[in-house]
This record gives structure tokens, C-alpha cells and sequence, in this order.
């Protein structure tokens, strides 16, 4: 079992160095653009320009896995009784344990790619990240999550562009918390 310090695990933790279908992937958006696919730019430049887009996709990874998770509880209905500001006055501080359960995310990092001249074009993949919880822990107050506290774990994630998966999935990556992660005020918004 790692434990980990609660700021220190990254989306970008969870994915593999070696991406083994981006460099196919670029290559097809760069014939699917047609100032590109025309520039008929030197091999030199389209390894450049391929480093570039992979350093700025793992720099769009390069966020925190629990305030990701902490939206998607935010958005769970069990959660949602905690916006009755009756039952639950502002003041009220709450702590909610959750059991076993399985909790899904997806984030769309955008990166945007400017050849000179040439070429202007975005690209938008997907992360799919996963977490199969045996325990968390969530402190409430005023219609907002404001800390997660001892919390025990799996976590994946797959990076796709276009429906492709870009890797291989690793293997489930087991994470403890042993201390609270507390988000800034005012916190992660239940909806």
C-alpha cells in the first residue's frame, strides 16, 4: 500500500511515458490539415513540432487527481442533501464517509498548435480517469466539499484522441491518503 501526501499525485502520474500511438495520431491530424499536409515540412521540423505537442499534453496532465475526483462527488446525488442550507446551516461542518464505491472522470485537455504561418489547429483528447475507493473521507460546510481526509484507493487513466486510446492501460495504482487535502476556500461546489 503508497501513501501519498494528498497534493502529490498528478493525472499525469498515471499515464505512461512512452505513448505508442501519438506519434500516428499527429501524424494523421497533419495530413487531415490542409495548409499543413501541403507545407511539405522538413522531418526535422514535424519532430519538433511532435516533441512540442507531447510536452504540452503532459503539461495539460500535470493536475491533481483528488480535486478532479472531488468534482465528480460534488456532483453525486448522495452529496446533494448538502445544499439544503435548513438542514445544513453554513456554519454546520460535516464529515461524510464513504464506502466502498467506484467513481469515474472525464477531462478534455486541450492543446493548441500554431505552425508559424502555416497552420492553426487544436487538439482536444480525453482522459479517462478511474477510482475504486474501499474508504473516503469528505469534510462538507456551506454547500461545499472543503477537504478530502484519509482515503484508500485505486486509480487509472487512459489518454484517447479521437476515441483512440493513445497506451496501454497500466495497471491500477493504489493510493492512501494519510492526511487531508484541503482545497481553497471555499472549496469544491456541490451541484
Amino acid at each position: 500500500m503508497a501513501a501519498a501526501d494528498p497534493a502529490g499525485v498528478k493525472l499525469s502520474d498515471l499515464i505512461p511515458v512512452d505513448l505508442d500511438r501519438l506519434d500516428e495520431t499527429l501524424q494523421r491530424q497533419r495530413a487531415a490539415n490542409a495548409e499543413l499536409a501541403k507545407s511539405n515540412l522538413p522531418k526535422m521540423a514535424v519532430g519538433v513540432l511532435d516533441q512540442k505537442i507531447d510536452e504540452a499534453v503532459r503539461g495539460a496532465l500535470d493536475c491533481d487527481v483528488f480535486g478532479l475526483l472531488a468534482q465528480a462527488w460534488a456532483k453525486a446525488r448522495e452529496l446533494h442533501e448538502f445544499t439544503d442550507e435548513v438542514a445544513h446551516p453554513p456554519d454546520e461542518v460535516s464529515t461524510m464517509f464513504l464506502g466502498e464505491h467506484s467513481l469515474s472522470v472525464e477531462v478534455h485537455p486541450t492543446v493548441d498548435v500554431v505552425v508559424g504561418q502555416l497552420a492553426r489547429f487544436s487538439l482536444v483528447f480525453t482522459v479517462e480517469l478511474k477510482a475504486a475507493f474501499r474508504l473516503a473521507e469528505l469534510t462538507i460546510q456551506a454547500k461545499h466539499i472543503k477537504q478530502i481526509g484519509k482515503c484508500d484507493c485505486e486509480l487509472s487513466a487512459v489518454l484517447k484522441y479521437d476515441g483512440v486510446e493513445l497506451h496501454k492501460p497500466l495497471k491500477s495504482r493504489h493510493i492512501a491518503l494519510t492526511s487531508a487535502m484541503v482545497f481553497v476556500a471555499p472549496g469544491i461546489p456541490i451541484a
